[in-house]
């Protein structure tokens, strides 16, 4: 079991239903349909966290194999993350435990 902190689990359901994601917001049913841009100012007013929080909580993830991160150096605006396959499955199993 991966032990998450609430800013991780913010994160990845920020990231799961991100209007920007190609399902525009609705409910993943896969890794594949979860691919957004990190955005961190508006990701972290999003969450009400700052944005060295936010990068913590993004290198934690990524550390943990729950995110993949990929920065475009030519336009960082258009750096993007999504979730792993393992990253959808702890997403996945806690949107789940949310809704009991």
């Amino acid at each position: 079991m991966i032990h998450l902190t609430q800013n991780e689990i913010d994160l990845l359901n920020s990231i799961a239903r991100c209007e920007m994601n190609q399902i525009n917001g609705a409910v993943p049913e896969s890794a594949n349909d979860v691919n957004t841009y990190i955005w961190a100012a508006e990701r972290a007013a999003e969450l009400g966290i700052s944005e060295k929080a936010l990068g913590g909580a993004m290198s934690s993830l990524q550390n943990k194999g729950l995110i993949w991160v990929c920065i475009e150096r030519s336009d960082p605006g258009d750096s993007g993350m999504g979730l792993t396959e393992t990253g959808f499955a702890a997403w996945n199993a806690d949107e789940r435990a949310d809704k009991s």
